[in-house]
């Protein structure tokens, strides 16, 4: 998770930045609730984006729906390929 407001450093930068070497899922959470701010998140390569005040329940299933996305994702070490299947 992303807080927008990073004291040392412009959040949207450092999530370009992170993109360059990562595919981690990022989920945004800001109190910026401004469309531009949302979209050029997404853009940047956030896999979600919250809007504070938020819910509790509504960021955990957000949260479980990108480790089921990744944890789905099959895996290959040292050519042994592991299907991965989650119900």
């Amino acid at each position: 998770m992303l807080d927008l407001g990073l004291p040392d450093q412009n959040g949207q930068d450092w999530l370009k930045a992170v993109r360059v070497s990562s595919d981690v899922p990022i989920i945004v959470v800001s109190a910026r609730n401004d469309t531009e701010e949302v979209v050029k998140a997404l853009e940047n390569g956030a896999n979600d984006y919250v809007k504070k005040p938020f819910d509790m329940p509504e960021l955990i299933a957000r949260v479980r729906r990108q480790l089921i996305a990744v944890i789905k994702k099959d895996l290959e070490i040292a050519n042994i390929y592991i299907a991965l299947i989650i119900s």
